[in-house]
């Protein structure tokens, strides 16, 4: 997950398109490869394209939503994906069959073995109400001093603001704790994860009520 430090530009924001799949995974791919959920556990960018391309072709369409920045050419320079979630827990195993098998074909099954128990570990801090956890976000390198990681976020948080829901992510250091801070999330307890590092899990009421 990468975030940005300036606001320059106000980018276009919509919805992702079939088209996007490869762009949007090589963007991810990208922002990920240094996090330390895959660290360890993908050996190459060009494995984690291949597991994001399984993450979106085999969760089911309606628990996501992805927003995507583009540039003047119409080409994704941004994307954040957040799923929905009713009771703060990722599907059932059985449900999640073809992405298991999916991810293991790129990932490799001891990898994924080992990410899947990290999974579990995230969910143990989750909150139980219903909510929108953002899962990734991720900026273009050329652009991740610009304002496209606000323009992505505060799309989805006004309309969570709209409708009373809450929001929930892990933030993997101090400067993204500050940069969500910003937005209104409130830092949690600290979530273990690998090689000693931690998390910090953090919780956003809605700022604006229903009338």
């Amino acid at each position: 997950m990468n975030t940005e430090h300036s606001a320059d530009a106000a980018p276009s924001i919509g919805g992702a398109h079939k088209r996007d799949e490869a762009v949007v995974a090589g963007l991810l791919a990208r922002a990920e490869l240094a996090d330390p959920f895959f660290e360890g556990t993908a050996r190459s960018e060009k494995q984690l394209v291949r597991f994001f391309i399984a993450y979106l072709k085999t969760h089911p369409r309606q628990e996501f939503r992805i927003h995507v920045a583009r540039d003047s050419g119409d080409t994704p320079i941004g994307v954040a994906l957040w799923r929905h979630q009713e009771v703060g827990r990722d599907s059932a195993v059985f449900g999640q069959l073809p992405y298991l098998a999916r991810a293991a074909s790129s990932l490799g099954l001891a990898n994924l073995v080992r990410a899947l128990r990290l999974q579990k570990e995230f969910e143990r801090f989750r909150p139980l109400e219903p909510h929108w956890y953002l899962a990734y976000i991720a900026i273009a390198e050329h652009a991740r001093h610009s304002s496209i990681g606000t323009a992505l976020l505060q799309h989805q948080l006004d309309h969570l603001d709209a409708t009373t829901q809450f929001a929930y992510l892990e933030a993997r250091n101090a400067d993204q704790v500050r940069f969500f801070q910003r937005f209104g999330f409130s830092p949690g307890g600290k979530i273990p994860g690998l090689a000693g590092r931690h998390y910090t899990g953090m919780f956003r009421t809605p700022r604006r009520r229903m009338r």
